[in-house]
């Protein structure tokens, strides 16, 4: 069996975004708002490794493909609940725009159209930057070191700056911006507003 090493890394370093979101999700005065954020970022992990362990030792492009969906899948539901997290309440644009999203992920086939996959990336980066929005005018500073920060790494990765190790080091990374957001919403986002 031939070992991807640099995938399987991938899939490890994986654990820094999700530490991130641990540590806030267990420490006892995190908001509940903060908890909600976190949690996103420890459902969609799992997705994610488990797609770059299968790239690592699998080989059937058709469970690649699903897998893939899956994690993309849940970058759309973690993207949602920290969109939520930021005003703790539901906006039905983002809910919408998510479900229709991950729809479109399911019905697409990235094996018969690759292309398709330049979609998803253009999708999800659109609901990242929406996602976002909520604290431009809050906390521009936090704003634009998030999404300047999270559009380099996101280049690194896609050029592939560092070879193979573009997703390791992209995930490693990652860590940065959510620890930003996450102390953001802890600090900022008022425990009163309203849960709907």
């Amino acid at each position: 069996m031939v070992v991807d090493y640099p995938e399987l890394f991938s899939a490890i370093t994986m654990l820094s975004p999700f530490l991130v979101g641990l540590y806030f999700f267990i420490k006892p005065d995190t908001l509940l708002a903060t908890k909600i954020a976190s949690l996103g970022c420890m459902l969609h992990v799992p997705f994610s490794m488990m797609l770059h362990f299968y790239k690592a030792f699998g080989s059937d492009p058709v469970v690649r493909t699903w897998l893939y969906k899956f994690d993309v899948a849940f970058m759309h539901v973690n993207l949602f609940l920290v969109g939520y997290a930021w005003q703790m309440r539901l906006q039905v644009h983002q809910l919408v725009y998510n479900v229709l999203a991950i729809v479109y992920l399911f019905r697409s086939d990235p094996l018969a159209y690759p292309s398709v996959k330049t979609n998803i990336d253009i999708i999800v980066s659109l609901c990242f930057l929406e996602t976002s929005l909520a604290i431009l005018f809050r906390a521009s500073e936090e704003w634009f070191a998030t999404n300047v920060l999270s559009a380099a790494i996101v280049l690194l990765h896609n050029k592939k700056i560092v070879g193979p190790f573009s997703s390791s080091v992209m995930h490693t990374l990652m860590a940065i911006p959510h620890l930003v957001t996450l102390t953001y919403i802890q600090k900022n986002v008022d425990p009163s507003w309203g849960y709907m």
